[in-house]
């Protein structure tokens, strides 16, 4: 059985679908991302006509594409979200690439609008998968003008209060102390996007 999942930050068209062989996932994906968007339970009723991330519990396809860049060769040998992580790109920009020791592995269309990633278990999945939509909706972001900044955010009647900052000056401190105190809604406490307006 295939479930989905609708993300998206509130009031913008950036969203991305969560789409996976496991209600768990899927699952994971509403209670992760509900406190900060908006996060639906849908139909993938055209796949591939949105941003989506497919996140499958799949041994077998995750041991295949590991082997293909293996037993391949030509692939960089990188770390991401603290993995190392070994990739492949072909000439027609569709990425191939496995975190060995997560036992995961991940594929990207040319056009970046499908992301796979494949495992052997739950909980690895569904982590990757939300990093991987959260990506995709910050590219969507950042392609329609906003900028991403090191702050953390609360709003109060219609505005917004941000705290700029280096790591460990206080911004998230700020942030929840405010959010604490009545009228006050914790928007973000390390990264915010911003975008200016024509008023």
């Amino acid at each position: 059985m295939t479930t989905a999942v609708r993300i998206a930050p509130a009031a913008e068209d950036a969203h991305a679908l969560v789409v996976s062989n496991r209600p768990t996932i899927t699952s994971w994906s509403l209670r992760y991302f509900a406190p900060w968007w908006t996060t639906t339970a849908t139909e993938v009723l055209r796949p591939g006509a949105h941003p989506t991330v497919d996140a499958r519990v799949d041994a077998s396809h995750r041991a295949a594409i590991t082997r293909m860049i293996t037993d391949y060769g030509g692939h960089d040998d990188l770390t991401y979200a603290g993995a190392r992580t070994l990739v492949h790109r072909e000439d027609d920009g569709t990425v191939y690439a496995a975190q060995p020791a997560q036992r995961l592995a991940y594929h990207a269309t040319s056009d970046r609008r499908m992301l796979s990633v494949s495992g052997q278990w739950n909980e690895p999945v569904a982590l990757a998968a939300a990093r991987l939509a959260r990506d995709l909706i910050r590219a969507q972001l950042l392609a329609e003008g906003w900028v991403l900044l090191h702050a953390s955010a609360v709003a109060r009647d219609g505005r917004a209060l941000l705290t700029l900052g280096a790591k460990g000056a206080g911004k998230s401190t700020v942030a929840t102390t405010l959010a604490r105190q009545d009228g006050w809604d914790l928007l973000a406490n390390d990264r915010v996007f911003a975008r200016p307006e024509q008023d």
